[in-house]
C-alpha cells in the first residue's frame, strides 16, 4: 500500500434473516418463558430476562427473532409497548405430554420448516442433503449469505431437521408465509428505537415553513453541508422522528467514513 493511502475497509454483507438457535434449544427458551408467564403475554423487556439477558441485549433480541421465526412466538404492540406470547403452534408442542403422540409430531416438523431458509433448503434438496461445501455455496452465492453466516446456517438446520424427525413425503405447507426477512428487519428497528434514548439529544433542527401542508425540516452539517427532509401533512412527531432516527442509524454504514476518519 502507498504511503498515505488510506486503508479500504470492506463492508461486511448483512446476511438474510434466519433462526441463530436451533429449534431444540427455541423449545427450551419456549418452556422457560411459559414456566413463568404460562399464556399471558409479557413485556419484551421482562421476557429476556427469563432467559438471563439484559433487556436491550443482543443475544435477547436474536432469541426473539428465533422463535418468532420458528412460529413459537409473537408480537403484541411495538417499541416501548411492545409485548410478545407464545403461539398456539408452541403450546401444542409444549401442553402435548402423551409419549406417542401425532399432532405433537407434526407441529414440530411445521416448526422446523416455518424459517424461509429452512423451508427452502428442504424444498430443494429434502432428505438428500449435499455435502456442507455445495450447501454453502448455494447459501452464499443464490441466497446471498455472507460466508460467516452460511456455517451456522447449515449447523442450524440439520440440528432442526434431525430433531423433527422429517421424512421424504413432508412437505412445506401451502400457506408458509415468506416473512422472516420482515421480521427480523423489524426486529433490528425495534432495537435501535430501544436504544435512541441512551444517546444524547442531536442539535435542534430549523423547522422552515412552506406552502400548503408541507413542512420543511434542515438540519446543518459540517462542511457546509445540511440535511433537508420534506413532510407532507402536519408536522411530524416526536415519535416520527424517533422513529426516522431509528432507520438512519440502521442504514449509517452505505454512507462514506467522516471526513475526519479520512484524512487519518
Amino acid at each position: 500500500m502507498a504511503d498515505g493511502q488510506t486503508p479500504h475497509k470492506t463492508k461486511r454483507t448483512r446476511s438474510p434473516a434466519y433462526p441463530f438457535i436451533p429449534l431444540s434449544k427455541a423449545l427450551e427458551r419456549a418452556k422457560a418463558f411459559y414456566d413463568i408467564e404460562k399464556r399471558h403475554p409479557a413485556p419484551f423487556s421482562v421476557a429476556v430476562q427469563h432467559w438471563d439477558f439484559k433487556p436491550k441485549s443482543s443475544g435477547g433480541f436474536q432469541t426473539v427473532a428465533a422463535l418468532k421465526q420458528y412460529g413459537l412466538m409473537q408480537d403484541i404492540g411495538s417499541a416501548k409497548e411492545r409485548q410478545v406470547r407464545l403461539t398456539d403452534l408452541a403450546l401444542k408442542i409444549l401442553l402435548d405430554q402423551r409419549e406417542e403422540s401425532g399432532e405433537r409430531a407434526q407441529a414440530i416438523k411445521t416448526a422446523a420448516l416455518k424459517p424461509t431458509i429452512h423451508s427452502d433448503i428442504w424444498s430443494k434438496w429434502g432428505l438428500d442433503l449435499p455435502s456442507d461445501a455445495t450447501v454453502r455455496t448455494y447459501l452464499i452465492l443464490t441466497r446471498k449469505f455472507n460466508e460467516d453466516s452460511a456455517d451456522d446456517v447449515i449447523k442450524v438446520y440439520k440440528d432442526t431437521i434431525g430433531l423433527a424427525n422429517l421424512a421424504e413425503t413432508d412437505t412445506v405447507s401451502s400457506d408458509q408465509e415468506d416473512i422472516t426477512d420482515t421480521r427480523d428487519s423489524e426486529d433490528r428497528q425495534v432495537q435501535a428505537e430501544e436504544q435512541i434514548s441512551t444517546r444524547s439529544a442531536p442539535p435542534k433542527p430549523l423547522i422552515l415553513p412552506m406552502s400548503g401542508e408541507t413542512e420543511r425540516l434542515r438540519l446543518p452539517l459540517s462542511g457546509g453541508r445540511a440535511v433537508r427532509l420534506l413532510f407532507t401533512g402536519p408536522l411530524p412527531t416526536q415519535s416520527d422522528i424517533d422513529k426516522l432516527i431509528a432507520l438512519l442509524e440502521l442504514s449509517k454504514d452505505s454512507f462514506a467514513k467522516s471526513d475526519d476518519d479520512s484524512a487519518a
